[in-house]
């Protein structure tokens, strides 16, 4: 049993994968440099410090501009207004406050020091900034007591599914798309052994935050309803806060009774650690792994799979296919819960999309340009059925439609869900 894992529960693995070769290597190979991951490292610290600027300049000031327009029949028509708009803006600040000490913390334990940002100038893009709200909606979502019944949709039918597995201290589970670690950690606390991977930044300072900094229960209160002004009965509601974490996730790791482990959290594509080396496509923007080793390496490692509100997130889902397939052993179990709410059905973007032969000196081919992000959209009976009749070799063995989840309360999130089990075909 593994505990000392909790102690730096995300291991970033990009450490350990040639970041000792020289430049001129990394750029042959395609990897990223050192200074370009850093550069993505406080592009993301520079969103979380300007969080109550941003939020001030684009929520906070149109509002009072619009009161103060506002001619003095109509101001009396809402006398508690100007109230609001004060309290709202010490929710600003205090949401600020909680993603500056996320930012002193990363800082920190990835070595780094403040001067290093200093020489980066790397400003957030509106993207980033949006991004960065949006943890707001997923710490809520899985660390608070607020959302214990939404996250218990899933969790129960995860939990119900493993039941199969009685050895459990030998059966190894990856989260793709791990987010900020609660499923990880429900896992851990039954008795797995779990593998967690991210991909984004933003995720990995939170998540790394939270399991890292010693929390104790309900310690940190944050407004992460502040972001939208919509389908709220009362401003109050706007305005509540809420307490994280719900649980003490140190002490509950660590217990006796706890025989499971954190064995790593790896970060980069899942597609670029996971996915089969038939394939050299290249996803991974910002991490400084060498995909034929990492592949190899994860080849029929992990009896089980979960992917919980993940497969939707790429531009190939295909790939991701692929990827579960490729990293399952034999008579292995790949668990989904979550919807089809594509990320990029509504994107303009386009990407260079390529091949690499790194047992020839890295020679590309297949290369094609400006291939757009949207366009391969697949229905649940469509991912099914290419699951169990195509290249993948899976058998469907349990599934379930139409689970209405929100996420992180949020009104505006309302998700129609889907739930399968398939085996990997021995």
């Amino acid at each position: 049993m593994r505990k000392d894992s909790t102690a730096t529960a995300v291991n970033n693995k990009n450490n350990n994968n040639n970041n000792n070769n020289n430049n001129n290597n990394n750029n042959r190979d395609g990897l990223i440099t050192d200074v370009e991951e850093k550069k993505a490292f406080f592009k993301v610290i520079n969103s979380f410090r300007c969080y109550g600027e941003y939020m001030q300049q684009n929520y906070w000031k149109p509002r009072a501009i619009k009161w103060d327009t506002l001619p003095k029949e109509q101001q009396e028509c809402l006398p508690w207004y100007k109230s609001y708009l004060e309290e709202y803006r010490m929710c600003i600040l205090q949401n600020a406050k909680f993603l500056n000490d996320v930012a002193d913390h990363a800082i920190y334990s990835w070595g780094y020091h403040d001067e290093d940002n200093d020489d980066m100038e790397m400003q957030p893009s509106i993207s980033d900034m949006e991004k960065t709200l949006s943890l707001f909606t997923q710490i809520v979502r899985e660390w608070s007591e607020e959302c214990k019944e939404e996250r218990g949709i899933s969790r129960k039918l995860i939990l119900d599914a493993l039941n199969s597995y009685k050895d459990k201290e030998n059966t190894i589970i990856l989260v793709p798309g791990c987010g900020l670690g609660r499923l990880i950690v429900d896992l851990v606390c039954e008795g797995y052994q779990v593998e967690g991977n991210e991909f984004t930044y933003h995720m990995l300072i939170l998540l790394r935050y939270v399991l890292n900094s010693g929390l104790t229960i309900n310690s940190i209160k944050i407004f992460p309803h502040i972001h939208t002004f919509s389908h709220f009965k009362t401003h109050l509601e706007q305005l509540k806060p809420t307490s994280i974490p719900d649980i003490d996730i140190y002490k509950s790791i660590m217990s006796d009774e706890c025989k499971g482990a954190i064995n790593s959290i790896n970060t980069g594509s899942f597609i670029d650690l996971y996915g089969s080396n038939s394939n050299f496509i290249r996803y991974s923007d910002f991490y400084s792994i060498h995909p034929r080793i990492t592949r190899a390496e994860n080849t029929s490692s992990k009896n089980v799979i979960i992917t919980q509100f993940f497969i939707d997130t790429g531009e190939n889902i295909l790939e991701y296919l692929e990827s579960v397939s490729n990293c399952l052993v034999s008579g292995g179990y790949w668990i989904n819960f979550g919807p089809l709410k594509y990320h990029f059905e509504d994107s303009y973007g386009a990407m260079d999309i390529y091949q690499k032969d790194v047992y020839s000196n890295g020679q590309e081919y297949n290369r094609h340009q400006n291939v757009p992000l949207r366009g391969l959209e697949l229905s649940y009976d469509d991912i099914i059925n290419v699951s169990c009749n195509g290249r993948f070799n899976f058998k469907l063995i349990n599934s379930k439609f139409d689970i209405l989840s929100t996420y992180g309360k949020n009104r505006n999130n309302l998700f129609n869900c889907a739930f399968w089990v398939m085996q990997k075909k021995r």
